[in-house]
Protein backbone atom coordinates (compact mmCIF):
# COMPACT_ATOMS: atom_id res chain seq x y z
CA UNK A 1 0.00 0.00 0.00
CA UNK A 2 1.20 3.07 -1.11
CA UNK A 3 2.07 5.79 1.61
CA UNK A 4 -0.25 9.33 1.51
CA UNK A 5 1.23 11.70 -0.21
CA UNK A 6 2.73 14.83 2.28
CA UNK A 7 -0.36 17.19 1.22
CA UNK A 8 -2.93 14.40 1.75
CA UNK A 9 -1.37 13.57 5.38
CA UNK A 10 -0.42 17.27 6.19
CA UNK A 11 -4.54 17.59 5.81
CA UNK A 12 -5.71 14.25 7.42
CA UNK A 13 -3.66 15.98 10.56
CA UNK A 14 -5.10 19.30 10.42
CA UNK A 15 -8.57 17.40 10.18
CA UNK A 16 -7.74 15.29 13.42
CA UNK A 17 -6.48 18.57 15.04
CA UNK A 18 -9.82 20.29 14.77
CA UNK A 19 -11.55 17.30 15.27
CA UNK A 20 -9.91 17.22 19.29
CA UNK A 21 -10.12 20.61 19.51
CA UNK A 22 -14.50 20.85 18.44
CA UNK A 23 -14.75 17.94 20.73
CA UNK A 24 -12.83 19.64 23.40
CA UNK A 25 -14.99 22.38 22.86
CA UNK A 26 -18.55 20.08 22.85
CA UNK A 27 -16.85 18.94 26.27
CA UNK A 28 -16.51 21.67 27.63
CA UNK A 29 -19.70 23.21 26.96
CA UNK A 30 -21.81 20.24 28.56
CA UNK A 31 -19.58 20.44 31.47
CA UNK A 32 -20.31 24.25 32.29
CA UNK A 33 -24.39 23.27 31.52
CA UNK A 34 -24.12 20.24 34.00
CA UNK A 35 -22.77 22.90 36.57
CA UNK A 36 -25.22 25.27 35.82
CA UNK A 37 -28.23 22.68 36.28
CA UNK A 38 -26.84 21.40 39.56
CA UNK A 39 -25.88 24.63 40.77
CA UNK A 40 -29.71 26.11 39.61
CA UNK A 41 -31.01 22.66 41.81
CA UNK A 42 -28.51 23.25 44.58
CA UNK A 43 -30.25 26.15 45.25
CA UNK A 44 -33.70 25.15 45.35
CA UNK A 45 -32.86 22.22 47.57
CA UNK A 46 -31.42 24.78 50.08
CA UNK A 47 -34.50 27.43 49.71
CA UNK A 48 -36.35 24.70 50.72
CA UNK A 49 -34.90 24.47 54.06
CA UNK A 50 -36.03 28.03 54.64
CA UNK A 51 -38.65 26.75 57.29
CA UNK A 52 -35.95 25.09 59.22
CA UNK A 53 -33.50 28.10 58.77
CA UNK A 54 -35.35 31.17 59.73
CA UNK A 55 -34.83 32.61 62.98
CA UNK A 56 -32.15 29.43 63.68
CA UNK A 57 -28.39 29.46 64.48
CA UNK A 58 -27.16 27.94 60.87
CA UNK A 59 -23.69 26.51 60.71
CA UNK A 60 -21.75 26.13 57.34
CA UNK A 61 -19.09 23.82 56.91
CA UNK A 62 -16.70 24.04 54.08
CA UNK A 63 -18.20 27.18 53.01
CA UNK A 64 -15.36 28.25 51.15
CA UNK A 65 -15.93 31.26 48.92
CA UNK A 66 -19.70 30.16 47.89
CA UNK A 67 -21.38 33.34 49.62
CA UNK A 68 -24.95 32.34 48.30
CA UNK A 69 -26.19 30.62 51.51
CA UNK A 70 -25.07 33.92 53.47
CA UNK A 71 -26.52 36.16 50.95
CA UNK A 72 -29.75 34.30 51.13
CA UNK A 73 -29.94 33.50 54.84
CA UNK A 74 -27.47 36.00 56.22
CA UNK A 75 -30.50 38.27 57.17
CA UNK A 76 -32.79 35.73 58.21
CA UNK A 77 -30.71 33.35 61.29
CA UNK A 78 -27.61 33.68 62.91
CA UNK A 79 -25.41 32.08 59.92
CA UNK A 80 -21.85 31.25 60.75
CA UNK A 81 -19.39 30.19 57.65
CA UNK A 82 -16.60 27.36 58.80
CA UNK A 83 -14.11 26.45 56.36
CA UNK A 84 -10.00 24.88 56.53
CA UNK A 85 -8.75 27.66 54.86
CA UNK A 86 -9.23 31.18 55.57
CA UNK A 87 -11.41 33.58 53.48
CA UNK A 88 -13.55 36.73 54.02
CA UNK A 89 -16.79 34.41 53.32
CA UNK A 90 -15.09 32.46 56.20
CA UNK A 91 -15.59 33.25 60.08
CA UNK A 92 -14.41 30.28 61.13
CA UNK A 93 -10.84 28.82 60.47
CA UNK A 94 -10.64 25.04 61.41
CA UNK A 95 -10.10 21.17 61.13
CA UNK A 96 -13.60 19.79 60.58
CA UNK A 97 -12.72 16.55 62.92
CA UNK A 98 -12.22 19.09 65.71
CA UNK A 99 -15.00 20.88 65.07
CA UNK A 100 -16.18 20.46 68.65
CA UNK A 101 -13.34 22.33 69.98
CA UNK A 102 -13.54 25.33 67.21
CA UNK A 103 -17.43 26.34 67.68
CA UNK A 104 -18.61 26.71 71.39
CA UNK A 105 -20.94 23.57 73.15
CA UNK A 106 -22.71 26.15 75.18
CA UNK A 107 -24.83 27.76 71.80
CA UNK A 108 -25.46 24.52 69.56
CA UNK A 109 -26.52 24.69 65.69
CA UNK A 110 -30.31 23.92 64.69
CA UNK A 111 -28.96 23.60 61.10
CA UNK A 112 -25.53 22.28 59.60
CA UNK A 113 -25.11 22.66 55.69
CA UNK A 114 -22.49 21.05 54.11
CA UNK A 115 -22.20 21.81 50.36
CA UNK A 116 -19.72 19.81 48.07
CA UNK A 117 -17.46 18.55 50.83
CA UNK A 118 -18.09 15.33 51.58
CA UNK A 119 -16.44 13.84 48.85
CA UNK A 120 -13.31 15.60 49.84
CA UNK A 121 -12.64 14.39 53.36
CA UNK A 122 -10.99 11.39 53.66
CA UNK A 123 -13.06 10.90 57.17
CA UNK A 124 -16.37 11.37 56.77
CA UNK A 125 -17.91 9.29 59.36
CA UNK A 126 -15.29 11.46 61.46
CA UNK A 127 -16.97 14.73 60.26
CA UNK A 128 -20.58 13.85 60.81
CA UNK A 129 -19.66 12.95 64.28
CA UNK A 130 -18.27 16.04 64.97
CA UNK A 131 -21.38 17.55 63.15
CA UNK A 132 -23.41 15.43 65.48
CA UNK A 133 -21.82 17.08 68.96
CA UNK A 134 -22.37 20.40 67.49
CA UNK A 135 -26.09 20.28 66.64
CA UNK A 136 -29.08 20.59 69.00
CA UNK A 137 -31.16 17.74 69.37
CA UNK A 138 -33.69 17.59 66.73
CA UNK A 139 -31.15 19.55 64.35
CA UNK A 140 -30.73 19.23 61.06
CA UNK A 141 -27.67 18.45 58.29
CA UNK A 142 -27.95 19.37 54.68
CA UNK A 143 -25.58 17.69 52.82
CA UNK A 144 -25.01 18.27 48.76
CA UNK A 145 -22.53 15.90 47.10
CA UNK A 146 -22.08 14.59 43.46
CA UNK A 147 -21.74 11.28 42.06
CA UNK A 148 -21.37 10.92 38.35
CA UNK A 149 -18.81 14.24 38.40
CA UNK A 150 -15.30 14.22 36.91
CA UNK A 151 -12.27 14.24 39.45
CA UNK A 152 -11.97 17.80 40.82
CA UNK A 153 -10.17 19.68 43.52
CA UNK A 154 -7.64 17.02 43.71
CA UNK A 155 -4.91 19.38 44.75
CA UNK A 156 -7.06 19.07 48.61
CA UNK A 157 -8.15 15.83 47.55
CA UNK A 158 -11.33 14.07 45.96
CA UNK A 159 -12.17 11.11 47.62
CA UNK A 160 -15.51 9.57 47.67
CA UNK A 161 -18.58 9.50 45.05
CA UNK A 162 -21.17 7.69 47.69
CA UNK A 163 -24.36 5.73 46.94
CA UNK A 164 -28.07 6.44 48.62
CA UNK A 165 -27.13 3.43 50.38
CA UNK A 166 -23.81 4.83 51.53
CA UNK A 167 -25.67 8.11 52.61
CA UNK A 168 -27.99 5.93 55.20
CA UNK A 169 -25.18 3.96 56.33
CA UNK A 170 -23.11 7.03 57.32
CA UNK A 171 -25.70 8.96 58.63
CA UNK A 172 -27.07 6.19 60.96
CA UNK A 173 -24.17 5.16 61.78
CA UNK A 174 -23.31 8.50 63.55
CA UNK A 175 -26.79 8.61 65.03
CA UNK A 176 -28.61 10.71 62.87
CA UNK A 177 -32.31 9.16 61.61
CA UNK A 178 -32.43 10.00 57.44
CA UNK A 179 -35.53 11.90 56.29
CA UNK A 180 -35.24 13.01 52.48
CA UNK A 181 -32.64 11.63 49.83
CA UNK A 182 -33.19 13.65 46.47
CA UNK A 183 -31.27 12.99 43.16
CA UNK A 184 -30.26 14.81 39.97
CA UNK A 185 -30.52 13.43 37.10
CA UNK A 186 -31.04 9.42 36.25
CA UNK A 187 -32.13 7.76 39.44
CA UNK A 188 -29.67 4.92 39.02
CA UNK A 189 -26.59 6.90 37.87
CA UNK A 190 -27.58 10.55 39.32
CA UNK A 191 -25.54 13.87 38.83
CA UNK A 192 -25.34 14.49 43.06
CA UNK A 193 -27.00 13.47 45.95
CA UNK A 194 -29.30 16.07 47.99
CA UNK A 195 -29.76 14.38 51.60
CA UNK A 196 -31.34 15.46 55.25
CA UNK A 197 -31.19 13.85 57.94
CA UNK A 198 -32.22 14.93 61.54
CA UNK A 199 -30.35 14.64 65.04
CA UNK A 200 -32.67 12.95 67.50
CA UNK A 201 -34.90 14.47 70.12
CA UNK A 202 -37.32 13.10 72.82
CA UNK A 203 -40.19 15.29 72.27
CA UNK A 204 -42.01 15.58 69.00
CA UNK A 205 -42.47 19.33 67.24
CA UNK A 206 -43.91 20.58 64.00
CA UNK A 207 -40.44 20.87 62.57
CA UNK A 208 -40.03 17.62 63.26
CA UNK A 209 -42.61 16.36 61.06
CA UNK A 210 -41.74 19.11 58.74
CA UNK A 211 -40.35 16.66 55.81
CA UNK A 212 -42.59 14.11 56.67
CA UNK A 213 -46.12 16.24 55.24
Amino acid sequence: MSEHPPFASKLLRKIISISYKLLDRVEMRSKHACEGVFRKRLKEELLGMHPLVAGKRVLDVGAGSWEWPREVFGNQCDFITFDIAAHENVDIVGDIYQLNACVSDACPFDVVIATELFEHLTEPTQALEQIFRVLAPGGFIFISTPFNKNLHGEEYGDYWRITRQGWHHLLSTCGFTVKSIRWLGVEHFPKAYFVIAQKPFLQNSKESNYLQE
